[in-house]
């Protein structure tokens, strides 16, 4: 962080369902401005629910856990445990 090679934002929401169409202008501009190269979308079962299949010009980590039963479901989980979310993508080629 102190080099400037990292950054932490939010992205201006205060509701659990990331909506990518709404992120606040001043980390538009920051993520264009820096030329970013990753994004990190972090949170519980509701931000990766919604931006699972959510493509992106850079690189992107999605990191959750999941705490909804049915939601656990979906990705294949029968115990009544929580799974974790940790997928990596490469970035849309255009």
């Amino acid at each position: 962080m102190e080099e400037g090679r990292l950054w932490v934002m939010d992205s201006g929401q205060a509701s659990p369902c990331l909506d990518l169409g709404r992120i606040t202008r001043s980390l538009a501009d920051a993520m264009i401005v820096n030329q970013v190269d990753l994004v990190v979308i972090e949170g519980m079962g509701r931000v990766i629910h919604t931006n699972l299949h959510a493509k992106f010009k850079c690189d992107v980590l999605k990191v959750a856990v999941i705490k909804n039963r049915w939601l656990a479901r979906r990705f294949g989980e029968e115990e009544d445990t929580f799974p974790v979310v940790f997928q990596f993508e490469r970035k849309m080629v255009l």
